[in-house]
């Protein structure tokens, strides 16, 4: 968990806060450095290879008599570091104060070092064969599925494993490090058979380094199976049809899997966080912080943003949107949004945890330099406690008419809600998960009663697509999950083709 370089960064550190800490009531920084290496399997059958890549910026912000001010710093010379601090603090007089404003303590503040002891440094071994392993493992699967199925493949991939190392310091004496590996793999496939095409897309991407995807070099035997059941997928596509409007009308359920709830993400997760709720745009939360509706979703509901929940515990070592620490030194906690369907808590930074005299959670995050904003983890739908996940056959049972869901691409988004367009989709006919296999759908969701009519779970919880999500100008790893929920139909969720 060592930081390289740690000693040339914490000058940089050691000269601003020095410079200011008496001109001002309190600063603190952000030193973020990131190296990367990364690799695209482009449409047209080109490969793209950056074989290293290095960014660092600081975010430095400063209060003097509620006054404050956040700004982005280079780390070329303590010179024109000074300089910059300096125009600055210029800038900081003319400001208006903020009465409002203020910042939370930061809780455990003796503690310094987080994040993963690294196995193997990107930084220190040539990863080209790796890249070359990974692009070459997808198209060779291609070539050989396609022969089998007598169909063309193309495969698309974008892979990258970074590593993030930070500084988070402070005039009151806060000093504290996380290093953080990161690993994403993302293989798009276009199947076209005679005058028919189709698609389909899988992602997998952790807290890990690249044997999260490769050992000995050649891609790990689950990944192998991964990329072969998306071809396969896309193949079923090919001769999938539409659901009838008589089918339409008559759906009782729909049974969605981890990887179409984007949903709780977009539609419900971005509506507890507390800049948004605090300038009244959350679609749940008042800007008093009081709930406009106490319950969204059915007593069997729980929303948590936390890490990866395996056997009802929080595995601290999963989750792609997963740190130890947040970009201000506040340990990350699981926090628990939903609890039997009634909104409980809000994602909180330093500064909205002030405004709403509550604990701060580790949700102020920044983006090489950005300003610090509230920004989810991972967030996912759990039962309730006291409620089991059935087998799926038992949880489809009495589902006369359903559609079981794969897969979501993006989305519009509102605080009223969303829309995502669904990747793939199997009829359920009078309790029995048939061999039907539907095109993509697109599907709308209500934020505030698509989850009022959820009736059962089934299996583990699952965050399986890391994503990326945008606020602010700035973009952070995140991912979204759950079990398999079945919810039946209102006019809160709806499907169309």
């Amino acid at each position: 968990m060592e930081i390289r370089d740690e000693n040339k960064l914490k000058k940089f550190s050691d000269f601003a806060l020095n410079h200011v800490k008496d001109k001002v009531d309190y600063a603190d920084l952000l030193i973020e450095n990131i190296s990367k290496i990364e690799t695209k399997l482009l449409p047209d059958g080109q490969e793209l290879v950056v074989p290293y890549s290095s960014k660092a910026a600081m975010q430095l912000r400063l209060i003097k008599d509620k006054k404050h001010i956040e700004v982005s710093l280079g780390m070329e010379t303590e010179e024109k570091m000074k300089d910059s601090i300096n125009t600055v603090l210029k800038i900081l007089e003319t400001g208006k104060p903020d009465e409002d404003y203020g910042l939370a303590e930061i809780p455990n503040p003796k503690k310094q070092k987080y994040g993963k002891q690294l196995k193997s440094d990107l930084r220190e071994i040539d990863t080209s064969n790796k890249m070359s392993a990974i692009i070459a493992g997808v198209k060779e699967l291609a070539e050989k599925i396609s022969k089998e199925n007598k169909v063309e493949i193309k495969p698309e991939v974008w892979f990258f494993s970074q590593i993030e190392e930070k500084i988070i310091a402070d005039t009151q004496g806060i000093y504290k490090t996380q290093v953080l590996p990161t690993t994403f793999l993302q293989v798009f496939v276009k199947v076209k058979k005679e005058n028919k095409m189709s698609q389909f897309r899988m992602r997998e991407a952790d807290i890990e380094e690249i044997s999260l995807v490769l050992e000995n070099d050649k891609l790990k035997p689950k990944i192998v199976e991964k990329i072969k059941d998306v071809m396969d997928k896309a193949i079923k596509l090919l001769s999938a049809r539409e659901l009838t409007k008589e089918e339409l009308n008559n759906l009782t359920h729909y049974v969605l899997t981890p990887s179409t709830m984007v949903f709780v993400h977009e539609a419900q997760g971005h509506n507890f966080e507390a800049d948004i709720i605090k300038e009244g745009g959350s679609g749940l939360l008042k800007s008093n912080g009081k709930p406009i509706v106490e319950k969204i979703a059915s007593e069997i509901v729980d929303i948590y943003d936390a890490p990866l929940m395996e056997n009802g515990k929080f595995n601290w070592d999963k989750g792609f949107g997963s740190q130890y620490i947040d970009d201000e030194g506040v340990e990350i906690k699981p926090v628990q949004l939903i609890k039997n369907g009634k909104i409980v808590n809000k994602l909180h930074n330093r500064e909205t945890a002030h405004y709403y005299n509550e604990e701060p959670n580790g949700r102020g995050f920044s983006e090489l330099g950005d300003q610090r904003v509230v920004r989810m983890t991972n967030t996912f739908i759990t039962p309730a406690e006291d409620i089991k996940s059935q087998e799926l056959d038992e949880l489809l049972k009495d589902v006369k008419l359903g559609i079981l869901l794969e897969g979501s691409l993006g989305g519009q988004v509102s605080k009223d809600g969303m829309a995502t367009s669904l990747q793939i989709g199997y009829l359920i006919k009078d309790g029995t998960l048939t061999k039907i296999v539907l095109l993509p759908a697109n599907m709308a969701v209500a934020t505030r009663t698509a989850l009022l009519t959820a009736e059962g779970f089934s299996g583990e919880v699952e965050i399986p697509d890391g994503g990326f999500c945008g606020k602010a100008g700035q973009t952070k790893f995140v991912t979204d999950g759950g079990p398999i929920v079945k919810i039946r139909v209102s006019d809160s969720i709806n499907l169309a083709y």
